[in-house]
């Protein structure tokens, strides 16, 4: 198998192809500038990203010898094991959420609940 070696990362001619000649196109962003990028987050965050799959392959492995007991059909001790093993992160305390200093166009666009309730307020 062929690799191009771009910013320090082995890249598949495939995936050159397609940066080069369908993504960035149009885009403004130029391949070895997309590339440069890539190789940042990479080295940014791939270990993290490796150990967040670590802890994915755990849980798997552990969620899969608790389903072997037959112990799913109760979902009282489901949920128990859940949060036991981390997977289920305890209820935040309630919290609330505002638009200031949130970009416009964001801050313009209502949830299902604000346009139901400001429906609900214009009605005759």
């Amino acid at each position: 198998m062929s690799y191009s070696e771009l910013h320090g990362l082995k890249v598949r001619p495939e995936l050159v192809r397609f940066i080069e000649t369908e993504a960035c196109p149009g885009s403004g962003v130029e391949p070895s500038a997309f590339f440069a990028g890539l190789a940042s987050l990479i080295s940014d965050y791939g270990d993290r990203g490796r150990a967040l799959l670590a802890r994915r392959d755990a849980l798997q492995q552990s969620l899969d010898a608790w389903l072997a007991e037959g112990k799913a059909g109760d979902p009282v001790a489901a949920k128990a094991y859940l949060s036991e093993i981390g997977y289920l992160a305890p209820e935040p305390s309630p919290f609330t959420i505002t638009t200031a200093n949130t970009d416009d166009e964001i801050a313009r666009l209502a949830g299902r609940e604000a346009r139901e309730r400001a429906a609900a307020e214009h009605r005759p």
